[in-house]
């Protein structure tokens, strides 16, 4: 029998379905659409605007998303009479407990973004990381955890996932049930592991100019300190200066022309000119996945992560790449044996674990062939459909 499936999310659109935590809502979506009604709520300037996808789901934009419209929104919601409702949850979705308590379907609290502590954005905030950066974070974390603790172990959600075991381990750890907490990975498709097209690889190949027995980093995203990006620029001459071999390329993803020339000019003045390359603007997949099969190694320094898991991370691996990350959130345990973990705020040792990495080929093979292996096993977004589908099954359905 179909069912009315609700995904409740904010920032929801077609520019966006590629990039994390809208990625891993836009599966789940597409999944549950092959065989149930699914509808996919999320802000708008009008009241209410529904627009069906090709992928066989409609999204729906309205104004109703905020706290104080929450009535209309509730209002929304019951005359879709869903079966079964995901909310997108942090700690301030405290402020839609009235709304949570009239809705009387299956409700299951879906957890994609970080939990930290108030030293890890205290510290992230005193290395220069821009409040901007960051704000949605400290907003969070403003809430009392207490509050949060009662609002999961009530009985208002059925049953709460995450995408990372660091975050169960947080949840766990912080008081909430772990007979309610379910882990729902993010998955991969088979699009993350083809091959790219010779053409497409033999372009990429001839911008690099690859030389010899160059080790190559590679940086995937915006420029932004929060990313970790200027950790790596402050520890990258130290690489180079004891292995000339050491190179770094840039994938400034939404650089403009400017931007990139700026930067180029600052890494001429740090010595860096010959060793580093900034490619900017936007990419196309295949462009990104042909960087990919022709770096060493992946470097991704966040600061702070905006959502659990990164899609970079496993994009990276999917392709049989070590990864360089840092001990935030889900990082480590994708890392794990498949590259390494260093803190990009404490440059010495950021800068020292780069250049002996580099310098180890057979370390650097070993970490590619485990990458492999590991990629071979983790679950596709089919398979996380199906996950997903056990956890629904394992939830009570709806509250007295």
């Amino acid at each position: 029998m179909t069912a009315t499936v609700i995904f409740v999310a904010n920032g929801f659109t077609r520019d966006n379905v590629r990039l994390q935590p809208w990625r891993y809502i836009y599966e789940l979506a597409r999944y549950q659409a092959l065989k149930n009604k699914v509808i996919v709520v999320t802000e708008g300037a009008s009241d209410v605007s529904v627009d069906l996808w090709d992928e066989g789901f409609s999204v729906v934009e309205t104004c109703f998303l905020g706290v104080k419209q929450q009535a209309a929104l509730g209002d929304y919601i019951l005359s879709l009479n869903p079966d079964e409702l995901w909310w997108s949850t942090t700690t301030r979705s405290i402020a839609f407990y009235p709304l949570l308590s009239r809705i009387h379907c299956r409700k299951i609290a879906y957890i994609t973004c970080p939990l930290y502590k108030w030293a890890e954005l205290i510290r992230a905030s005193l290395s220069g990381v821009p409040y901007e950066q960051s704000r949605s974070l400290w907003g969070q974390r403003l809430v009392p955890w207490f509050l949060f603790r009662w609002f999961l172990n009530s009985r208002l959600f059925d049953g709460i996932t995450v995408q990372s075991k660091n975050n169960q381990a947080v949840l766990e750890k912080g008081g909430i049930s772990s007979s309610r907490i379910h882990f729902l990975p993010v998955g991969i498709d088979e699009e993350d592991i083809k091959p790219v097209d010779n053409l497409t690889l033999e372009e990429v190949a001839n911008t690099l100019k690859k030389k010899g027995k160059e080790v190559i980093f590679l940086y995937l995203g915006a420029l932004r300190p929060i990313r970790g990006f200027d950790s790596l620029i402050k520890a990258f001459p130290n690489v180079v200066k004891n292995n000339p071999r050491a190179r770094l390329v840039v994938l400034a993803r939404g650089a403009s022309d400017e931007r990139c020339e700026v930067l180029r000019e600052e890494l001429v003045a740090k010595g860096l000119g010959d060793c580093v390359s900034i490619v900017g603007g936007w990419l196309k997949r295949e462009q990104v996945w042909s960087y990919i099969e022709l770096s060493d190694l992946v470097v991704l320094p966040f600061v702070l992560v905006p959502s659990d898991i990164p899609i970079a991370v496993l994009e990276s691996l999917a392709r049989g790449k070590p990864v360089v990350v840092s001990p935030v959130d889900g990082l480590p345990e994708l890392a794990m044996e498949r590259g390494i973990v260093v803190d990009p705020l404490d440059t010495r040792k950021f800068s020292n674990e780069l250049l002996q990495l580099s310098e180890d080929q057979q370390r650097i093979e070993r970490y590619t062939e485990s990458a492999r292996e590991f990629i071979n096993t983790y679950p596709r977004w089919s398979d996380v459909g199906r996950i997903m589908d056990d956890i629904s099954s394992h939830c009570e359905r709806g509250n007295p």
